[in-house]
């Protein structure tokens, strides 16, 4: 391969490059990916942020993982960055509480 001038000349010339400008991408043909974590499963998305206290022991305990009583994770929930270091402060307080177990 040449080295580029001092001229500001690609270090490439045109006929090297004939056959490849013939692709074309069909941009109509890519569809867009959906992730598995898509909106149909963001169960708790319409909850607003007044709702999250430590209070109300049902809300918590659904965000809650059953197995190792984890907070669940943004993507799961739906849940905006504000909403979720609420959530787990208030998880906190109701766990020191006695509300919520540390372990199942």
């Amino acid at each position: 391969m040449q080295r580029a001038n001092h001229n500001n000349q690609p270090p490439f010339d045109a006929k090297s490059i004939e056959g490849i400008s013939n692709v074309a991408i069909n941009v109509s043909s890519i569809v867009q990916f959906h992730s598995v974590f898509s909106q149909q499963n963001k169960k708790y998305s319409d909850i607003s942020l007044d709702k999250i206290h430590y209070h109300d022991y049902f809300l918590l305990k659904a965000l809650l993982t059953d197995m190792s009583r984890k907070i669940m994770s943004r993507r799961h929930s739906g849940f905006t960055r504000q909403m979720q270091c609420k959530l787990r402060r208030h998880v906190l307080i109701a766990r020191f509480l006695g509300l919520l177990p540390y372990v199942k």
